[in-house]
């Protein structure tokens, strides 16, 4: 392990990093899950990029813009149908 290796590199990628160019949402009904996301999306260098709320997936929206992608962890029990 070299530290100023490891140093140089870390500090190469976090200058590289750029806006994405699409809306990154993400919500969920637990404020401290949500809380916990903010912190690592900061601790990455990604917070200021990511638009986290606390709300039930049920009352999502799509932000505004083109048509995207959702991923989503829907509750327990309704993840499957018969």
């Amino acid at each position: 392990f070299d530290p100023g290796a490891w140093s140089a590199e870390r500090d190469a990628a976090r200058r590289a990093v750029r806006p994405l160019p699409f809306a990154v949402v993400g919500t969920y009904v637990r404020p401290d899950a949500v809380n916990f996301a903010r912190g690592n999306a900061n601790a990455a260098g990604v917070g200021p990029g990511i638009g986290l709320a606390v709300r039930d997936v049920f009352e999502s929206r799509p932000p505004d813009g083109p048509p995207g992608l959702v991923v989503c962890n829907p509750p327990y029990g309704e993840r499957l149908s018969e």
